[in-house]
């Protein structure tokens, strides 16, 4: 393009020209800037990622050997895998949607009394908007909170979703011996206890906690200290073929300060969804 304005006639003709060169340019460099950083930012959490990794192997003793409350350890989570949010606009498939979730969400919010401003921790996010129990509360009632979700490819569309959260490739720790998760050949996930996440995240108190894994639940929920922090509501999908079981984690969990108040089966994706809430919040939920 630059030579067909240098081989214009006249200087009027050739100035024209250079000046839509320039615009075109411009123009070209705002549609390619959100890649190259989406791909900047990506290449600074795998270098994270693979330095954590690789310092495992190290003679020296790790981080990871550190206690869960370990404010080296807590700094190093803060600052290497978790990653802030753009106000960016939403960048959603079914913007439509209101809830995206089968009722979570709605049974959520009444309980709540449709609470403003509050917090979420979101294990296994998936793509952050199909079936999000947390995005109508991002959306429609102002909260933010954290995105976990192990699986690269997920991961990856989560951020073009430009959810108003942070988020955080990695998975949940629910024993000693878990350090990471393989997904590829050469992909390493690292995996951080809970109380870890939560003391990079600054909290000891959030409205929502939000669990679908696809069979860790009840680790998961057994991963979380629950006499240190306070959840107002946590979530959980199981399986259905967990259904027998049921009774006995409604056990377990009501010694733990929670009572099942919702729960929704689904046979036709063979799920059933049950929603816990802290006895301490039955009283004054927000």
């Amino acid at each position: 393009m630059a030579i067909l304005c240098l081989q214009k006639r006249g200087p009027y003709g050739r100035w024209i020209c250079l000046v839509l060169v320039v615009l075109f340019l411009s123009q070209l460099f705002v549609a390619i800037r959100p890649t190259v950083l989406m791909s900047y930012q990506a290449a600074i959490i795998t270098d994270a990622h693979n330095s954590f990794l690789q310092r495992q192997d190290g003679s020296r003793s790790h981080l990871y050997d550190r206690n869960t409350t370990d404010p080296e350890l807590i700094n190093y989570v803060r600052k290497n895998f978790i990653e802030y949010f753009q106000n960016d606009p939403y960048n959603l498939t079914t913007p439509w949607k209101e809830h995206p979730t089968r009722e979570q969400s709605k049974q959520i919010d009444h309980f709540l009394h449709q609470k403003t401003n509050g917090t979420f921790i979101d294990i296994g996010a998936n793509d952050g908007e199909q079936d999000s129990v947390t995005l109508f509360f991002e959306r429609w009632r102002n909260w933010t909170g954290l995105l976990v979700e192990p699986n690269p490819s997920k991961y990856d569309t989560i951020k073009q979703k430009h959810r108003r959260s942070f988020t955080m490739n990695a998975c949940v720790k629910t024993n000693k011996n878990e350090s990471e998760m393989w997904f590829s050949k050469n992909k390493k996930i690292p995996c951080f206890w809970m109380d870890t996440i939560l003391y990079a995240l600054n909290k000891n108190e959030i409205d929502l906690l939000n669990i679908d894994v696809s069979g860790k639940e009840m680790d998961i929920l057994r991963s979380v200290a629950h006499d240190k922090f306070f959840i107002r509501v946590i979530t959980v999908e199981f399986a259905i073929d967990i259904l027998p079981e049921l009774q006995s984690i409604f056990g377990y969990m009501d010694k733990r300060g929670y009572v099942a108040i919702h729960q929704y089966v689904n046979q036709g994706i063979q799920k059933t969804d049950v929603m816990f809430v802290n006895k301490r919040a039955m009283n004054s939920p927000a």
